[in-house]
């Protein structure tokens, strides 16, 4: 899900997001016991200076809070908002910062 090369950032960030709601909906069932379990395996692999408890503390009020709520998906800018430009030797995307902001505003609070 990571992979630059295949299309655009975009395209990654939505893989990224796929991943996240997959992982999301395999562990909704678990119970936090379970999830701590998880959570302690793959601890090994997380390179972080948060400590393992706060982490598995974490890891429990995730578990209790947030897996039943629903995710929904939106980005900033919005799909025909914007345009590739260059700054330089680097290619970058130009929007109206306050149209954007309006329009996160309005899919949050709207």
């Amino acid at each position: 899900c990571r992979i630059r090369k295949l299309d655009s950032d975009f395209k990654r960030t939505e893989r990224q997001r796929k991943v996240l709601s997959a992982v999301k909906t395999s562990l909704s069932g678990l119970s936090p016991f379970e999830l701590g379990d998880i959570a302690k395996e793959i601890f090994p692999y997380i390179d972080t200076d948060i400590s393992q408890e706060e982490l598995l503390s974490l890891c429990i009020k995730a578990a209790i809070f947030y897996l039943d709520y629903d995710m929904s998906e939106y980005h900033v800018p919005e799909d025909g908002s914007w345009e590739n430009t260059w700054k330089g030797s680097q290619q970058v995307i130009t929007f109206d910062i306050d149209e954007a902001s309006s329009s996160l505003i309005n899919y949050i609070y709207g």
